[in-house]
């Protein structure tokens, strides 16, 4: 099974292919301003965690995440609820988007959108173990999870 972790920053992630825009050591260079480097339908499980909401173009990412995953694969949004807003946005917070405008790019990609969750709660039971893995290792703190699938 093929997974990747997107802007991944220093949270790598063993299982993972990592990847970042910055030299962290256990990363390799993607550049999620262009095309993402790897074939059409060659990932299973793809994760971008506390950065898509950061990213000058978002939509692209979504899409281009959508051309790599395989038939059924699954794409995995963690981030801040703050960035992710759902009424208005937090001031403290820059680069905010709602969670509508995201669900509507993964729609617009082709994704079925699969839940839209806190992290305290379960996992649907036929997610891939690996997602299961990660909520459970609550690695991210106070996340809003956004799982799509292809």
């Amino acid at each position: 099974m093929r997974r990747i972790h997107l802007a991944a920053g220093d949270r790598i992630l063993s299982t993972f292919e990592n990847s970042d825009i910055g030299r962290e050591p256990g990363t390799t260079y993607v550049d999620l301003r262009h095309s993402l480097p790897y074939a059409d339908r060659s990932i299973d499980v793809a994760l971008i965690s506390h950065a898509l909401a950061l990213l000058q173009d978002r939509e692209l990412v979504i899409r281009e995440v959508y051309r790599v995953l395989k038939p059924g694969g699954w794409f995995r949004i963690d981030d801040n609820p703050k960035r992710f807003f759902f009424e208005a946005p937090d001031p403290d917070f820059d680069r905010c988007v709602h969670r509508f405008e995201v669900m509507r790019w993964l729609w617009m990609a082709g994704f079925q959108i699969v839940t839209t969750m806190d992290p305290s709660l379960t996992l649907i039971p036929e997610a891939p173990l690996v997602v299961r893995q990660i909520l459970e290792a609550k690695t991210w703190h106070e996340s809003m999870t956004i799982e799509a699938r292809k």
